[in-house]
């Protein structure tokens, strides 16, 4: 009996489940396509991201209130609400323009700044509740959902640089391709330096003087140019090849040398995995879409979209194509509550007790999706319920 009220007290402490009004709707573009993670806040802190549709559901506490709707490349709108209803939005593109030629290399010069800049946010820290989930598929098959709430102190460097599970719960299907790293790298990504995506074979970073000597940079072109929220698109791509070589673009503001957004692919180390006759992998990287929103002159972790992708080989002759996809988002950035920080300055707590709590309630999962599912996110979760069987290891140490 006192373990069933712990958990109810624990299941109703939660902040999802103290919002009372919902506010939903789609945001797409001027063609009717979705925009990848679009973030939507009020000005209290509360918050989500559309889905890959362009949908959104947002609980929140109190209306009438103002949706301020954003993303890098798209004007942004606020919204004022005054009653629960659905929305239907078109975000207007920014004005992109090609580059002037520059003496010297300039992009290399905002990239440094950028680094630069979040070494000096170091002493920033924010606290934020998070929500997490992983859905991994192998080959057509659906083999791992993993999804979790947490609380989080963001750093202006490190990204999340303290963290601590409130909620979780862990299914698979047997066979599946185990990658106990993921946490890791999706924590580790959510870093606004620059510097993070730069890694030599052995997964150290690479010194800043030394970047220029492996890698390219470009300014591809201007969002806004010639006006206060003016962004450098600044384009990196390897001078030779390395296994954990970054390829892709940062979004940096000129004016404040913030970070606002990271996308592209950076390639994984092989060497964590086993390798045998029976199981090999061939190929392993990721695809990263990370965000970031200002807050007091500094980048903070608003949402990302990983796809960490394996290739397998089987005995000698079976190859196969794992994707792990992760979406994450900050959802809530206020006030800790009821000691939360000072849980983040403690161990972790034990699978067993987080699971304990929340493992098997579809109820709970169902009531506080903070990401809107799709119908396909939506199928998979459903036949995913109802199985028992959870991983181990789940948490990477401090």
């Amino acid at each position: 009996m006192k373990n069933l009220l712990t958990a109810f007290l624990f299941l109703f402490s939660l902040p999802a489940l103290c919002q009372n009004y919902t506010i939903s709707g789609v945001v797409k573009d001027s063609s009717q396509t979705p925009i990848p993670l679009v973030s939507i806040f009020t000005k209290t802190g509360e918050g989500t991201l559309i889905n890959d549709l362009g949908e959104f559901s947002l609980k929140v506490s109190t209306i009438p209130t103002t949706l301020i709707v954003s993303h890098v490349s798209y004007q942004s709108a606020a919204i004022n609400i005054t009653d629960e209803q659905a929305l239907s939005l078109i975000l207007k593109e920014s004005i992109k323009t090609l580059p002037e030629a520059k003496v010297g290399n300039y992009a290399f010069e905002l990239i440094k700044k950028a680094m630069d800049k979040a070494n000096q946010d170091s002493v920033y820290s924010h606290f934020s509740r998070g929500f997490y989930r992983r859905i991994q598929k192998e080959g057509n098959k659906y083999t791992l959902l993993h999804e979790l709430f947490f609380n989080a102190n963001i750093n202006g460097r490190w990204g999340i640089s303290e963290w601590q599970p409130t909620a979780s719960r862990y299914t698979l299907h047997d066979g599946n391709v185990e990658n106990k790293s993921i946490i890791f790298y999706t924590l580790n990504n959510g870093a606004p330096s620059p510097r993070i995506q730069f890694r030599f074979e052995i997964n150290n970073a690479i010194p800043s003087i030394d970047i220029p000597k492996y890698y390219h940079f470009e300014i591809e072109n201007y969002i806004d140019a010639d006006t206060p929220n003016e962004i450098a698109v600044v384009l990196c791509t390897p001078r030779q090849p390395l296994e954990m070589a970054f390829s892709g673009r940062f979004y940096i503001s000129t004016a404040s040398n913030t970070v606002l957004r990271v996308k592209g692919r950076r390639g994984l180390s092989k060497k964590s995995w086993p390798s045998s006759f029976l199981f090999k992998v061939k190929e392993y990287y990721l695809d990263m879409d990370v965000n970031y929103r200002v807050d007091n002159g500094v980048s903070v972790l608003s949402g990302m979209n990983l796809d960490f992708v394996t290739m397998v080989q089987y005995a000698s002759s079976v190859n196969r194509k794992v994707v792990d996809h992760v979406s994450l988002i900050m959802y809530d950035n206020g006030e800790p509550e009821n000691g939360e920080e000072l849980k983040m300055s403690e161990q972790l707590p034990s699978e067993d007790v987080i699971f304990g709590t929340t493992q098997a309630s579809p109820e709970f999962w169902e009531n506080n999706a903070i990401i809107k599912r799709t119908p396909v996110e939506d199928g998979i979760i459903k036949v995913f319920e109802g199985r028992k069987k959870k991983g181990g290891n789940m948490f990477p140490k401090k």
